[in-house]
């Protein structure tokens, strides 16, 4: 057992996935320490809008890569030449800058004339925040394309620095301008960020556009990936959509938003492991024994580590809600434990799900991840009139109860008689 266990770490350490993995929980680490100071400088009220003006704009960054970041991290892993690569690499860049503007356009329109209608203030800082879309796109493609050639330690070393520049430059900012202060500085710490990839990317390659690129190929995964991923962000950000139509209060929200901040943390951690895995299984796709026990084998590591990770996010947010925030920030605790009980409950099924994805099974995993949001806004709208904002939680909750089944059932059907090419 022990030998089992060191002979993983090792295998950890030489694929970079402790690298990335000390680098993803030092940036969340990081986030934390922002998140905690922020709440002593901006309202409730205040964090609630931040929150929105985020989530929207996941939905909106989503248009504008349009899967593509994804494709790459597919295709540029396969067994073909470093040539071919850049080609497709190139390519995809392109498309999704084109993306990037119809998806910056879209953003401004709703940001005016939907949450303008209700509030002006939060509509035109919403239109103000677009412009990240179009570094979010480049940075998220470009971490695709180190992640698809194993560069995981550049990757992560990367990824740090760049969390190291966007903290800096916010708390600096919240404390001179506030909240104002926070969102400018966001967009300033995306285009900055961006300076840390030109070591490892050609920008004179991305000018040619790929014309030797399998076009049709990453058009064709980018599009699949792209309605998995769009159905997979409305999972993701649901509650938040949700609460915002039924017009709760932007001072709950912020709380709610709070308990996000915990279930956010467990997620980096399954998609770290994700990140690292989904290369490798999709190398050795042909071999289905392979896929299937290495699968198991490293879900049930990552469902053993999960409950350490509940119980440690937990913990602290138990001691900062009775020793830093105080009995007004009791709502918070209440939703963190119901959406780690969430947090749990995606762990035990996300390296199967990475394990289906990378071995192209695309199609039915969609499907499925349709089905669950529909079951996660109908659960969360009707408990929402019993118990309030913990009744939008809980129907989370559900929504991933059902998935874990469908997920288990796909695994079991597909790798066993799936023929891939």
């Amino acid at each position: 057992m022990l030998n089992k266990l060191f002979s993983l770490l090792y295998l950890a350490w030489d694929k970079g996935l402790i690298h990335l993995l000390s680098s993803n929980f030092i940036v969340q680490f990081m986030g934390f320490g922002l998140i905690l100071f922020l709440t002593k400088l901006l309202s409730p009220a205040e964090l609630g809008e931040l929150k929105l003006i985020q989530s929207y704009a996941a939905f909106f960054i989503l248009l504008g890569t349009v899967g593509y970041n994804a494709a790459i991290t597919k295709l540029c892993s396969e067994s073909i030449s470093f040539e071919q690569k850049k080609q497709d690499f190139s390519y995809a860049i392109n498309r999704s800058f084109v993306y990037s503007l119809f998806s910056f356009i879209a953003f401004v329109l709703f940001a005016q004339f939907y949450v303008g209608a209700f509030n002006k203030v939060l509509g035109n800082w919403m239109s103000v925040y677009a412009l990240v879309i179009f570094f979010a796109v480049l940075g998220r493609c470009f971490l695709a394309y180190l992640q698809a050639n194993k560069m995981v330690k550049e990757a992560a070393r990367t990824q740090l620095y760049i969390r190291l520049l966007f903290v800096g430059i916010i708390f600096i900012a919240a404390i001179i301008w506030g909240y104002s202060g926070v969102i400018v500085a966001t967009i300033l710490s995306y285009i900055v960020g961006l300076l840390f990839f030109l070591p490892y990317v050609d920008l004179r390659e991305i000018i040619k556009y790929g014309k030797n690129a399998r076009t049709k190929k990453v058009n064709q995964y980018s599009y699949y990936i792209f309605i998995g991923a769009l159905i997979t962000l409305f999972s993701q950000y649901a509650d938040i959509y949700l609460l915002d139509y039924l017009r709760v209060p932007t001072e709950k929200i912020g709380l709610y938003s709070i308990a996000t901040i915990f279930f956010m943390a467990g997620v980096v951690f399954t998609s770290t492991v994700q990140t690292v895995v989904t290369p490798y299984f999709s190398e050795r796709q042909t071999d289905l024994l392979w896929v299937r026990s290495k699968a198991l084998s490293y879900q049930g590591w990552v469902g053993l580590a999960s409950i350490g990770v509940v119980l440690g996010l937990f913990l602290l947010c138990w001691f900062l809600v009775v020793f830093y925030y105080g009995s007004e920030y009791q709502l918070a605790l209440d939703l963190t434990v119901i959406l780690l009980i969430k947090f749990f409950l995606w762990a035990n099924y996300s390296v199967i799900g990475a394990c289906l994805f990378a071995v192209g099974v695309i199609k039915e995993g969609i499907y499925i991840a349709a089905i669950s949001v529909l079951v996660s806004l109908f659960a969360s709208y009707y408990l929402f009139f019993y118990y309030g904002i913990t009744g939008v939680a809980w129907g989370q909750v559900v929504a991933s109860f059902f998935n874990l089944f469908l997920i288990y059932v796909l695994f079991n059907v597909k790798i066993r008689e799936t023929k891939f090419v």
